[in-house]
Formats: structure tokens, sequence, C-alpha cells
């Protein structure tokens, strides 16, 4: 399967309320705190490392073996994972991993070819050793005098701390930044935030404090599993079990449970969302706000919400027991377990009233593909379905923060407003390049189209928006530039009903890069904007250069016309035949609209004071989070912006048109 979605922790966004990704970001840092296994661990021994690295390795566009280099980069990204906030360990602890020399390094090498780890075992106990000290920390910060003007900023980014007493002043900045993030909460939701916060703390502290030999070696090899698959580059990851299923439901927006969103409040998990047709809502015996205490008569106060979800989920048609709190009173309810699919994170289809028809927002979130349906699917039914009733004069495609999907999607999505010809090219880790093509000569719609994008826009929404601009059949608009990510992968676990995950773990590893037909890759630099409509992410940190490990940019030859060279050159002839006419061709038909255009832009923009105090806001949102629950109420002033581009490409086409029919009339 290929795919290049990105894994995305969402419970976080749902505990606050909100699905503003750079609020869960600040968020996240906030907590200070997240172990490189976010789940329990793969079931690996040491003996199990060599032999799964080599299958990443097989076929990684790179790296082939394990070499100095690459124990290197897997160091760094080890200490990375023990201590990402860089608030447990100090420099001392971590100095033979960021400067580690070129004996040490080959030491690595030969002990990795033993399925022997000892200088990553000293790391994790250098870790235990670092949460003990962290804990008497904590108790010196409950006395501790807080300061009072820190930023986000102050605290981001930073190297090793020195000392142990700079790290205590660094906790101090931590935990005055945690207080000033809750601080306009109400007092009920406040405990509670304060005490999650203490809570994902220890859980996660209690991986490296425990004494069971067996656990241990586990926690090790899959740490450094992780370690060595990011270290290949930024996109390739090794996943535990359950972070195989949680990559699968992202990649599929699809799952086999009851259908409900919880959220951890410390005595319990509150539901507070009811998807859409699913079982709990169906049954009727599940309300918003009902407290759950148990499942299957098990209590489940103090789990992880990982394990809660887990033991919620399970094969279709089986039962789950939950013992919930309403209100004062303790029920017992039974929902069977049956497949549940979020439909509002996939797409949107949505219309307004323009001149003698309608323009159409198409909103897609992923490139997802399931037995029953894809992107591509419910995409053109619902814009077919639009056309029967309504003549359409425009369409906007809003591929804001899509993070990818399927490849063999985005060919599908490109599809609906081009002729034939190739969609994109992939060049793999042997150099061979294989063109996708779209191989319907008739596009769903052929008149004005806008494609949004904004810093999250990634991979296979990547293809759309820049293969779309390649041709000329599109204008992107959004922030500067897209995500830049111009890499594809492959992941080991296939999708279906009856999918095994190794207990082992699965993988999703760097192939090599894609292009669209003029040759480039978004790979870093992304793709660029036609005209800029700044957003709340426009200033954001977010991409792919700003990854450790990212694979270079690249580029290869341009294919608007296609050779066929990647059809073997006996079946070339019959090819042709079927296949070589009526090819899309480059224009800018559109294209020479974008003067007018931008003026018009600029001039709204100018004009418009309420949007721009819009962005001041979202730019002050790094220095100031609370500002964020406030300005994800405030109106889609990107997305209005892309549709006025819309209505005056809409407009200054029909123009052209009548400027022509006039004239071909005299």
């Amino acid at each position: 399967m290929i795919t290049d979605y990105q894994i995305k922790i969402e419970y976080i966004s749902t505990f606050f309320g909100t699905n503003l990704k750079l609020f869960c970001f600040l968020l996240s840092f906030l907590i200070c705190f997240s172990s490189f296994i976010e789940a329990k661990p793969a079931d690996l021994t040491y003996k199990d490392v060599p032999k799964r690295s080599e299958e990443i390795m097989q076929w990684h566009a790179i790296y082939k073996d394990f070499t100095p280099e690459l124990a290197q980069r897997t160091l760094r990204m080890y200490v990375e994972g023990l201590d990402p906030s860089k608030s447990y360990l100090i420099e001392s602890d971590v100095t033979s991993a960021l400067s580690p020399s070129k004996e040490y390094l080959e030491k690595i090498v030969q002990d990795y070819k033993l399925a022997k780890f000892p200088a990553f075992e000293e790391l994790f106990d250098k870790m235990k050793a670092a949460v003990y000290r962290r804990r008497v920390l904590e108790e010196q910060l409950k006395i501790a005098e807080l300061p009072t003007d820190v930023t986000v900023e102050g605290v981001k980014n930073l190297d090793w701390a020195k000392s142990e007493d700079e790290l205590f002043e660094r906790l101090k900045k931590i935990k005055a930044l945690q207080m000033q993030a809750v601080a306009k909460f109400e007092p009920e939701e406040l405990t509670r935030t304060i005490s999650y916060i203490e809570k994902y703390r220890k859980n996660r502290e209690e991986e490296f404090c425990t004494n069971d030999s067996k656990l241990r070696e586990k926690l090790i090899a899959t740490s450094f599993m992780k370690a060595i698959a990011s270290g290949m580059d930024s996109q390739t990851v090794f996943f535990t079990p359950t972070e195989a299923k949680q990559f699968l439901i992202a990649v599929q927006q699809r799952l086999f449970g009851i259908g409900v969103l919880m959220r951890d409040d410390i005595d319990g998990y509150t539901i507070i969302k009811l998807v859409e047709g699913g079982p709990a809502e169906q049954s009727k015996a599940i309300e918003l706000k009902d407290k759950i205490i148990a499942i299957d008569g098990e209590p489940i106060l103090g789990l992880d919400v990982s394990d809660v979800v887990e033991k919620i989920r399970g094969p279709e048609g089986t039962t789950v027991n939950l013992t919930i709190l309403r209100n004062t009173e303790k029920l017992n309810v039974t929902i069977k377990r049956a497949e549940v699919v979020i439909k509002d994170a996939r797409y949107e289809a949505k219309t307004e009233e323009f001149g003698d028809g309608v323009l159409v927002t198409l909103v897609l979130h992923s490139f997802y593909q399931d037995q029953e349906s894809s992107s591509s699917s419910d995409l053109i039914s619902a814009l077919r379905k639009i056309q029967r009733n309504h003549k359409v004069k425009g369409i906007l495609l809003d591929l804001r923060s899509n993070g990818g999907g399927l490849l063999t999607e985005a060919v599908a999505v490109a599809g609906m407003f081009l002729k034939k010809g190739i969609i994109v090219s992939i060049k793999d880790e042997s150099g061979q390049i294989q063109h996708l093509r779209n191989l319907d000569s008739y596009p769903l719609y052929n008149g004005p189209l806008v494609v949004v994008i904004n810093r999250e826009s990634a991979s296979a929404a990547e293809i759309v928006a820049q293969t779309l601009q390649d041709y000329g059949r599109a204008l992107v608009v959004g922030d500067a530039s897209s995500f830049g990510k111009g890499s594809f992968q492959i992941f080991t676990l296939n999708p279906g009903p009856d999918a095994k995950v190794n207990p082992k773990g699965e993988f999703k590893v760097t192939r090599g890069c894609y292009y669209t037909p003029s040759g480039r890759s978004p790979q870093l630099i992304g793709v660029v904007s036609d005209i800029e409509i700044p957003g709340p992410l426009t200033d954001a940190e977010i991409g792919e250069r700003y990854s450790t490990y990212p694979l270079a940019a690249s580029s290869i030859e341009p294919c608007f016309k296609d050779t066929l060279s990647d059809v073997p050159f006996f079946q070339r002839s019959e090819i042709r035949k079927l296949y070589l006419f009526d090819l899309e061709k480059p224009t800018n038909v559109w294209k020479k609209y974008l003067s007018p255009l931008k003026k018009n832009h600029d001039g709204r923009m100018a004009s418009n004071s309420e949007y721009q105090g819009y962005l001041e806001r979202a730019r002050q949102v790094t220095e100031d989070i609370s500002l964020a629950e406030e300005l994800i109420k405030e109106p889609d002033y990107q997305g209005q912006e892309a549709t006025q581009v819309l209505r005056d490409l809409v407009l200054l086409s029909d123009l052209q048109v009548k400027e022509a029919e006039i004239k071909e009339a005299a």
C-alpha cells in the first residue's frame, strides 16, 4: 500500500475541546514530557532488532546498512525521543550520544550486529535516574516562585540544560507557561487540566522505573527501532501495534467500535461527542456527558487513553459492557460494536448561489480508500449530484490541513479536472521512474478552479495542488507555501477488515520522491501559491524543512509529453493506440487573470481591518496560547478571501466570453 499519511496524536485536542492544530501543538509542548513510546511497546527482544531494522533498510531510499553515520543519527533520535522537551536529562547525561567518537560509533555498529545494545541501555538508565531527579524538583516547584514574563518562544528549541540548577529554572518557566495556558479555564476545568498534566507525566515516567527486565528490554528495543527509523529520514516511522492500528484508522477514517469521542476527566472518561450513525448513537443508551468508569467490569480510572480506546474497540458484531455515571446514577449498558465511518473527517461539499448558477466548495480532509468508498468516488458523487441540479460556475477545492493519504487517490482526484496524462511520477530507491496517469479523456469539470492550501497541506494534497497548477488547470491560493513533503512511503500493514498487526511492530518507510508533471517535487519547498492569502498558520514553523532529517529537494525532467518510458518496450505500440491522443496540455487560461486578481485581493486585504486584526492575533498565539481559544471562534477569513478570488475569476472569465461573443457577432 503506497501511503503518505502523517500520523497525528489527537487526544490532546479532544481534551481541550478544540481542533486547532497549532493550539494542540503548543499544549502538547506544555505537557512537557512525551515518551518515545506513546502506547504499549512492541513485543521485541534484542535479537529481533537487527532483522526488523534490515526489513526497513531493504526498502529505504538511502540507507541499506547500519553504518556509523546512521548510528550517530540513531543516538541523537534516541535521546530526543527519551526526553523531547529537554526537561529531564542534562548535558552531561547525553554527551556520549551527541558527540560520539568514531570508535564509539564503530563499537555501536559491532554491538548491533551481535544484537547487543549497551549504549542504549546506559542512556535508558540515565533517563531513569533523571526521572527520580525530576520528582525531587517537582516537589520544590510546588513552593517555588514562578516567573511572570515567560513566553513559549523562550522555552522552544532549547539546548540541553548544563546543570541541575539550570534545569530547575527551565522547569519553573514551563510550569509558569502551564499556568498561563489554563488561567482562563473555569475552576473545575482548571483542576481537571492540572490533574491530567500530572497524571500524564507520571504515567510516562513509570516506563523508565520498571523492575521488569523483559519489559525493560521491550522498551529499549522499541525505542531503538523508532530512533533508527526516524534517523533514516523524517518520514520513516516504526509503529508499535497500537500505533499501527491508529495509523490505519487515520488513513481510512473508519474503525470498529462504538463511535464516541471521550475526554479524560481523571475520575472517568466523559463522552463529549457521539459519531453520527455510530452504534452508540443508534443504541440511544449513551448520552453526552455520560462518564465511563468501567469496561466489561474492569475499572478504567488511571488508565491511559490509548488503553481505554483499545478496550472499547473490537471485532464487528461483538459487544462491550460499559459502566457509566449519569449525574449521580450508576448504569450498565451493553453496545454491539460495528464499523464506524468518521464522515466529518473525510469530505464536505457545499454550494452558494452566484449569478445564474452556483459556486461549489469541496473540502477534502484526507485521501482515503476502503472497501466501500474513497475520497475520489465521494467527491465525484457529490459533484455530479450538484451538477444535476445547478449550473456550476466555479469550484473551490479546499485542501487546507489535508495531511495526505493514498497516492492513487491523489491521481484520481486530480483526474476529476484533467484529461488523460501523467499526474505524478515517483522515483524509487533504485532510481527507476514510474508515472501514474489519468486515463480518462473526459474531466468531470473544466471551468474556473481555485485550490486553497495552508502550511499543513501535505503530500497527496500537494500532488493534487501542484499538478493542477503545472497544467495551468487551477490557481493555487492560501499560505505562501504548503508543508513540503515530496517523499512517498510504503506501509507494511495492508488495509482491510482482517488486517493482522504484527506484534513486533509495523513500519512506514520512505522509498523515494514524487514529482509533478513540471518535474518539480514539493520536497522541502512545498507548493507555492499563485496568490498568497495568509491564515492562522501562515507564520507557524510547520513543514518538512523544520524536521530533523528531511530528504533533500530534487527534480526530474518535465513530463508533460508522455513518452511511455516506464512501459515495457514491446507494449508501447499497443498502449500508444489506446492512450496517446487527446492528452492534457499545459495552458495559461487562468493564469492570465493573475494581475487583476492580485490587485483586487490586495485592495480587499488593505481595507479589511477585521482580517488584519485576526492575523495579528494569530501571530500572538505563540506568545499567549490562551488567545487560541478565541481565535478558533472567529470567521474563516482565509477561506472567505479564497472564495472571493474564485468569484473574481468567474467574473473575469464570463466577461471575456461575453466580449468574444460580441466581437464574433460584430
